[in-house]
C-alpha cells in the first residue's frame, strides 16, 4: 500500500501541486511571523544589553505613574547627582534626561520618528555610545549624532543642524557615534550632548535616572543596597540589568502585538488552505473510487485503503511544509523590510532562525494536510468492493436535507446571538454566535451555493446561450464541491468587506464628530510620531499675530485621577469654550482656570463624580487638588479630561503643544502669517477644519491597506482552490468534454463556458463574503456605537470586491479552460 501510494504522488505531480502551493504558502507566513519576532528580538535585547552594559546601577524615583505599557516616574533634583557620587562604593556616575528630540536632516525633513538623547560622558564605561568620529562635545551647541542618523540625513562630521523643539538652536555635529555590537535603539536617532547642552535642548534639567558604575570588586547588588541605605526620600536604586530588562520588556510588548497581529492572519490562511486541501482530496478520492474497490476486491482492508490516502497526504504536507520553511523565511526578510520603509525599523542586519519555530511551522503544516484529508480519505476506504464492477463512478452530490436544516438552523442561532452580544456589549454571546452562524454556514453552504450559482448565471445564459447554460449548470452540478471552493473564498472576502466596511464606519463618525465639535477655523498639527509638538512660548507668539482672533493649545499630559489611568488636556480657559463645542452640560469652562477640571460625561460616570466634587490629578511632576467645574458632552477634541493649561505646565517637565485651535476671520492670512512663525518646524503643518477633520479619519487608510496587504494571502490561497478544482473536475470530465466537442462546440466555446463556470464559483462566494463581511461591520458598529455613531457600507468599494472576486475566477480558470481545449476529441469520447 506504501508503493502504492508512492506511485500515485509520481505519476499524478500536478494533481497535488496547487494543494501543496497552498499548504506552503500558509506555513510559510506563520514562519514568516517567527522569523521577524526572534529577529525583534535578538536586535532589541542585544542593543539594550550593549548600551547598559557599563551600568551596575541606577538612582530613580518611587514617584511611579503606571500606565500599563510604561512607568512614569517623577524627576530627580540635579543636587542627587553629587550625593550619589559621594556614596561609598561609587566610581562614576551620569545624570540621564528624557525629552522629545527630533534630528533635522540636510533635506529639512526630521530623521526617523524620535531621538535618543543622552548626557555624554568621557566615562566609557557608563556611555551606552563609543565614539567613532570627530570628538566629544564641549560646548552647548555641540552634538554627537549616531553613524545611522548621519546617513539617514545625510549629514556629516561639520555640519550644522537643527533638533527640535529648539526653533532658533543650531547646533554643530562635532562628532559620530555608535552603540558596541552595532546599531541604536532600533527606529530612534542617537544624540549625545553636554548636560548643559540637553537641559537648554529639553528646556529643564529635571533628571529622570542616574547611572551609576561601581567600583572595582563592589557588586551590582551590593551597590544598590549602599545606595538605598545611604539615599532618602523618595528614590529607590536598581540593578542596571533591572533597567535593561524594564525596557526590552517595554519594547517587546510592541512587539508582541505586531506578532499576534501577524500570527492571526496566518492562522486565517492556514483555514482557507485547509477547505482547498480537503476539496482536492475530496475530487481525487472520488475519481478513484473504482481504483479503490478493486483493491478491496483483490483483499485490502478499509483501513489500508485509508492508510494508503493518508500516506500520500502525508507526503505532501511534508514537502509543501519544507518548501513553506523557505517561503517563510524569505518572507520574514521581507516584512522586516517593509517595516523599515513605512518608519518602523524592527530588526538588524541579519535574520535570526529558531529551529524550534521552524520544527513548530512544519508539524503544522503536516497536521493541517493531514486533518483535511481525513474526511476523503474515510469516504473512499468505505467503498465497497462491488463498485469495481461498475463502468463509471458515481458520487452522491445532493445535499442532505438534515444538514441543511441544522445548517439553517444555526444560521438562525448565531445571527441573534451574535446580534444581541454585539448590542448589549456581550463578548461570549457575540463570540458563540459568530461560531454558530459561521458552522452553519458551513453546513448549508451545498443547499445555498448552487441555487446562488444559477441566479448569478442567468445574465451569462442571457448573453452567452448555451454556453452561459452550460457553465451555470456546471457550477451548480455538484453542490458539496461548489460550496467548499466558494467558502475558501468566502472567507477571505469576509475579512476584506469587514475591514472596509469598519473602517469607514470609523471614519465617517471621525469626520462627523469632528466637524460638529471644531468651532476653529484653523488647526496646527506638529509633533513627529507620537510624541512631541511645539513649544509654549511659539503658541504664544502665535496668538499675538494680528490675523488670529483667538487661539488654544491642547497641551497633553498622562496622569492618574484617584488611581485611575488618564489622559489629561491643557487648555486656555478663556477661549476653548470659543473653538470647540462641547455641548457643556452643567457648569463653566472659564473656572478651569482655578485649579478646575472638566469631564466628559461618560469620565464623570466612571469616576462616580459631578460639580464640586474633589479630585487628585497625579502627573509625572507634580500632584494637584482640583475640583469639577464643568460636565461636557462631546469629548472627540478635548478627551475626557481638561484643566488649564497651568495645571499641565506644572505636571510635565517637557510642556509641547502637538496641537493648537485658532479662530480668525482671515483664514488666508492667519495661515500665511502662521506659517511664516512656525517654518524651522517640518512637522507643523496649518489646517483648515475640514481638512484636519479628513486627515484624522483618513489615519485609518494606512491601517486598511495593511490589512488588504495581509488578507491578500488568504484569497489568493482560495484562488488556488478555485484553480484546483476546476483542473480536478475537467479530468473527472474528460468524457463529458469531449462528446460537446463531438457535437459541435468549438474549443473557444468550451474555454469560454469553462471561465464562466469558474467565474460564478468565484462570484458566490464573493458575494456570500460580502454579505457576511458587512454583517460583521455592523456588529463592530452595534459594539461601538458609542464612540463610532455612523454605520456606513462603501457600495462602490464592494462592488469593486465584487468585480475583483469575477475577474480572479476568470484569472484561476484560464488554465483549466486551456486545458480543456486542447483534449482530443477522440480520446476524451473512449476515455
Amino acid at each position: 500500500m506504501l508503493l502504492l501510494a508512492w506511485r500515485s504522488l509520481r505519476t499524478n505531480p500536478t494533481r497535488y501541486l496547487l494543494t501543496g502551493l497552498a499548504v506552503a504558502l500558509g506555513v510559510g507566513f506563520y514562519v514568516a511571523t517567527t522569523v521577524l519576532t526572534a529577529t525583534v528580538d535578538r536586535s532589541i535585547s542585544g542593543s539594550v544589553d550593549d548600551f547598559f552594559s557599563g551600568t551596575d546601577a541606577a538612582v530613580r524615583s518611587t514617584d511611579v505613574i503606571d500606565t500599563g505599557f510604561i512607568d512614569l516616574r517623577s524627576p530627580l533634583e540635579p543636587e542627587l547627582v553629587d550625593e550619589v557620587a559621594a556614596v561609598d562604593g561609587v566610581d562614576a556616575v551620569a545624570p540621564s534626561l528624557t525629552g522629545y528630540a527630533a534630528l533635522i536632516g540636510s533635506d529639512g525633513k526630521v530623521v526617523n520618528d524620535s531621538s535618543n538623547v543622552i548626557v555624554w560622558t568621557d566615562n566609557e564605561v557608563l556611555n551606552g555610545y563609543r565614539l567613532v568620529e570627530g570628538r566629544a562635545p564641549t560646548t552647548v551647541t555641540e552634538v554627537l549624532v549616531d553613524t545611522d542618523a548621519l546617513d539617514d540625513g545625510e549629514l556629516v562630521v561639520g555640519d550644522e543642524v537643527r533638533i527640535l523643539p529648539a526653533q532658533s538652536a543650531v547646533f554643530t555635529v562635532v562628532g559620530s557615534m555608535e552603540v558596541p555590537g552595532g546599531g541604536g535603539l532600533q527606529g530612534q536617532s542617537g544624540l549625545a550632548l553636554t548636560f548643559d547642552g540637553v537641559t537648554t535642548l529639553f528646556g529643564n534639567d529635571d533628571i529622570t535616572t542616574i547611572l551609576v558604575a561601581a567600583d572595582e570588586g563592589v557588586s551590582p547588588s551590593e551597590l544598590v543596597t549602599r545606595l538605598d541605605d545611604s539615599l532618602s526620600g523618595p528614590v529607590e536604586a536598581v540593578t542596571g540589568q533591572t533597567l535593561s530588562d524594564e525596557l526590552k520588556e517595554i519594547i517587546n510588548q510592541f512587539v508582541s502585538i505586531i506578532s499576534i497581529f501577524l500570527t492571526a492572519f496566518a492562522a486565517v490562511a492556514l483555514f482557507v488552505a485547509l477547505f482547498v486541501i480537503y476539496n482536492t482530496f475530496s475530487i481525487t478520492v472520488t475519481q478513484r473510487l473504482k481504483e479503490m474497490a478493486l483493491l478491496r476486491a483483490i483483499g485490502a482492508s478499509s483501513r489500508q485503503v485509508l492508510r494508503n490516502v493518508l500516506v500520500e497526504s502525508i507526503a505532501i504536507g511534508i514537502i509543501a511544509s519544507l518548501i513553506g520553511l523557505a517561503v517563510g523565511v524569505a518572507l520574514g526578510a521581507v516584512l522586516l523590510r517593509v517595516f523599515e520603509a513605512i518608519g518602523f525599523p524592527l530588526g538588524g542586519d541579519s535574520l535570526t532562525i529558531v529551529p524550534a519555530n521552524l520544527a513548530v511551522g512544519f508539524v503544522i503544516g503536516v497536521v493541517v494536510t493531514i486533518v483535511s484529508a481525513y474526511l476523503p480519505a474515510r469516504r473512499g476506504a468505505a467503498v465497497p468492493p462491488i463498485e469495481a464492477l461498475r463502468d463509471s463512478t458515481i458520487e452522491v452530490v445532493g445535499a442532505s436535507r438534515l444538514r441543511t436544516r441544522v445548517g439553517a438552523g444555526l444560521i438562525v442561532v448565531g445571527v441573534v446571538l451574535a446580534a444581541g452580544g454585539a448590542t448589549n456589549l456581550r463578548l461570549p454571546s457575540a463570540i458563540a454566535g459568530i461560531a454558530a452562524l459561521f458552522g452553519g454556514i458551513v453546513l448549508a453552504a451545498p443547499a445555498i451555493a448552487p441555487s446562488l450559482a444559477r441566479l448569478l448565471g442567468r445574465p451569462v445564459e442571457r448573453a452567452r446561450g448555451i454556453v452561459g447554460e452550460i457553465a451555470s449548470e456546471n457550477a451548480a452540478r455538484n453542490p458539496k464541491r461548489t460550496a467548499t471552493t466558494a467558502l475558501a473564498l468566502m472567507i477571505g472576502v469576509t475579512l476584506v468587506t469587514a475591514a472596509t466596511v469598519i473602517a469607514s464606519s470609523f471614519r465617517e463618525s471621525i469626520r462627523g464628530d469632528l466637524d460638529r465639535a471644531l468651532s476653529a477655523d484653523l488647526v496646527i498639527e506638529a509633533g513627529s510620531g507620537f510624541q512631541g509638538g511645539i513649544e509654549p512660548d511659539l503658541t504664544d507668539r502665535i496668538a499675538e499675530l494680528p490675523a488670529v482672533d483667538g487661539l488654544t493649545p491642547v497641551r497633553t499630559v498622562n496622569g492618574q485621577i484617584d488611581g485611575d489611568i488618564a489622559t489629561v488636556n491643557g487648555v486656555f480657559a478663556d477661549t476653548v469654550g470659543s473653538l470647540v463645542d462641547m455641548n457643556v452640560l452643567r457648569g463653566d469652562l472659564q473656572d478651569l482656570s482655578q485649579l478646575g477640571v472638566a469631564l466628559s460625561e461618560s469620565e464623570a460616570d466612571d469616576l462616580r463624580v459631578d460639580l464640586g466634587d474633589p479630585l487628585t490629578l497625579q502627573m509625572p511632576a507634580a500632584t494637584v487638588e482640583l475640583t469639577v467645574v464643568a460636565i461636557y458632552e462631546r469629548d472627540d477634541v478635548v478627551g475626557n479630561v481638561l484643566v488649564d493649561t497651568a495645571t499641565t505646565d506644572a505636571g510635565t517637565t517637557q510642556p509641547l503643544d502637538a496641537l493648537v485651535l485658532v479662530g480668525t476671520d482671515d483664514p488666508a492670512a492667519a495661515t500665511a502669517a502662521i506659517e511664516d512663525l512656525v517654518a524651522s518646524d517640518p512637522t507643523a503643518e496649518v489646517k483648515t477644519a475640514r481638512q484636519y477633520a479628513d486627515d484624522q479619519a483618513g489615519q485609518l487608510n494606512t491601517l486598511l491597506n495593511l490589512l488588504y496587504g495581509l488578507l491578500a494571502l488568504s484569497v489568493l490561497i482560495a484562488l488556488i482552490g478555485v484553480t484546483n478544482t476546476m483542473s480536478l473536475s475537467i479530468h473527472e470530465r474528460t468524457r463529458e468534454l469531449g462528446l460537446m466537442r463531438a457535437v459541435g462546440m468549438t474549443g473557444p466555446q468550451l474555454r469560454s463556458a469553462i471561465r464562466y463556470e469558474s467565474s460564478l464559483v468565484a462570484l458566490v462566494g464573493s458575494i456570500g463574503g460580502i454579505v457576511l463581511g458587512v454583517f460583521f461591520g455592523w456588529l463592530t458598529y452595534r459594539a461601538t456605537r458609542d464612540t463610532f455613531p455612523v454605520f456606513d457600507i462603501p457600495w462602490t468599494i464592494l462592488a469593486v470586491i465584487a468585480v475583483v472576486g469575477v475577474l480572479a475566477g476568470v484569472v484561476a480558470g484560464w488554465r483549466p479552460a486551456a486545458r480543456a481545449s486542447r483534449l482530443n476529441v477522440l480520446e476524451a469520447i473512449s476515455h
